[in-house]
């Protein structure tokens, strides 16, 4: 083989790696922190943006139980708002889901998400900017 084939063939291996890498990072990165208010929006949307639509549980579901207590670590800089955790129901069941630190939109306050009770069926209200 030439010089050239060979680098080509190098070329493509490694935009090949790029490319695979990049998406398992990305689908990791989506797994982990997927949706945490329960969208599929980003829980640090943007200004402009409409607040998440409601999540609804089963009707034979329970009431999701207390919060937990948290103790935010310090935050990461002066212009982040702490997201307080709260109980998704994820497969059958309630699933905690930790509080986090996210970046101040504009001079909107940070509304944190909660359960309502609407018709006897529990609905979760997702956290938003307003």
């Amino acid at each position: 083989m030439t010089l050239n084939r060979h680098l080509s063939l190098l070329g493509t291996a490694l935009a090949l790696a790029a490319l695979v890498s990049t998406g398992c990072k990305k689908n990791a990165d989506a797994d982990s922190s997927a949706s945490p208010e329960g969208t599929s929006a980003a829980p640090d949307s943007t200004e402009g943006a409409a607040a998440p639509a409601a999540t609804e549980a089963p009707a034979e579901a329970p009431a999701p139980p207390a919060e937990q207590a948290e103790t935010p670590p310090a935050a990461p800089a002066g212009n982040h708002v702490w997201a307080k955790g709260f109980w998704r129901w994820q497969g059958g069941r309630y699933v905690w889901i930790s509080g986090h630190w996210q970046a101040r939109v504009g001079n909107r306050a940070w509304i944190d998400g909660h359960w309502e009770n609407r018709r006897g069926r529990h609905v979760w209200i997702p956290g938003h900017w307003r």
